[in-house]
């Protein structure tokens, strides 16, 4: 004959709550499933061996850690900081539109367009090998070289002062348009020749008279 538990038992309440235990526990090891979510207490408790997909919004209020190659189709947007300590390469199209700030070496392997003003401060200078284009270069701004400056072009126009403070040689012929004048009196040089001032050292082209 079949015995009959007897319900009035000590221990069967227990044994009840154990089994609706059992029936209601996830298989998950600290980790739990409220209002739609699931939580993972364990440090590095979730582990995802295949792909992963979120339809939705990530939010990681924490440290992320990428170890491999991180993939972006869309677009990337950073309010925030950014700190890049290691090599970046960019193969496409790359544009700022704020301010940008360099303070390291910047080296430019191709052609550079500039469109707007390249605007040089004081203690900068724009250097050509050997020649140094600077602020402060004879009072207020010029162009420096330990030997020679060569412009190769068919005419240097300058249309205000010309300061020589050392030899200058010319092999070309030199035109004095708008040369002043002096007699031959008051010079006492002859005509067409170049009577220099002694006191301002102002040229003059010597003229009958």
């Amino acid at each position: 004959m079949t015995r009959i538990n007897n319900l009035n038992a000590p221990n069967f309440s227990g044994l009840r709550d154990s089994v609706a235990t059992m029936e209601t526990h996830t298989p998950l090891g600290h980790s739990s499933i409220h209002r739609g979510g699931i939580r993972v207490a364990s440090a590095e408790g979730l582990l995802v061996q295949g792909s992963q997909r979120v339809s939705g919004t990530l939010i990681v209020s924490g440290e992320e850690y990428v170890e491999g190659v991180l993939n972006i189709s869309g677009v990337l947007v950073v309010s925030g900081s950014t700190s890049i300590t290691g090599p970046t390469q960019i193969t496409g199209p790359f544009q700022v539109d704020g301010a940008t700030v360099i303070s390291g070496t910047t080296t430019i392997s191709g052609d550079v367009s500039l469109e707007s003003d390249l605007i040089i401060t004081a203690s900068g200078a724009i250097r050509l090998g050997e020649v140094e284009i600077a602020s402060g270069v004879g009072g207020s701004g010029g162009m420096s070289a330990p030997n020679k400056i060569t412009m190769q072009t068919p005419l240097v126009d300058v249309q205000g002062g010309l300061n020589v403070e050392q030899g200058a040689v010319f092999r070309g012929n030199v035109t004095t348009p708008n040369l002043p004048t002096i007699t031959e009196s008051a010079s006492g040089l002859p005509r067409n020749t170049i009577y220099v001032q002694p006191t301002t050292r102002q040229h003059y082209r010597v003229v009958p008279g």
